[in-house]
């Protein structure tokens, strides 16, 4: 019997959601969501690119029988420290997974970036903002041979 509880970061809280893009213009706010929701259905990054059906999925493909996955979202306030948003747009090294704003900066000029930035430092620094997640429970038997 395995039995596992596992958060799903494809349904993690976007950022996006966290603000009110309209300062950004419609243009540039569509932009910011497409990219945001590029991260989550990237192909090669195994970390955000599943859901709770893959993981039913690939237990059934390792030989186990009985297999059952719920999923729970659950609401936590989370607050919005200068040192997160340094961490969201700080660019990691070579080789390190790739930050947000690096992320966003495959679909954004510079300049949009930057104001996305300053929109986020501006409107979510020190703020309190609930926060949503997803946590896949699994529980599996070994098939019988």
């Amino acid at each position: 019997m395995v039995s596992l509880a596992e958060p799903v970061a494809r349904h993690i809280q976007r950022l996006y959601a966290l603000v009110d893009l309209t300062p950004l213009g419609a243009m540039l706010a569509g932009k910011v969501k497409e990219a945001e929701e590029a991260i989550y259905a990237d192909p090669h990054d195994p970390l955000v690119n599943w859901a709770e059906e893959d993981l039913r999925l690939a237990f059934e493909a390792a030989g186990f029988g009985e297999v059952k996955v719920e999923a729970q979202a659950t609401m936590v306030e989370t607050r919005i420290t200068p040192a997160l948003l340094t961490r969201w747009f700080t660019p990691t090294a070579p080789g390190d997974r790739p930050a947000y704003s690096q992320r966003l900066a495959a679909r954004l000029t510079p300049d949009e970036l930057a104001a996305v930035q300053a929109l986020y430092a501006r409107t979510l620094t020190g703020q309190v903002v609930p926060w949503r997640s997803v946590m896949a429970y699994l529980a599996a038997r070994q098939r019988e041979t």
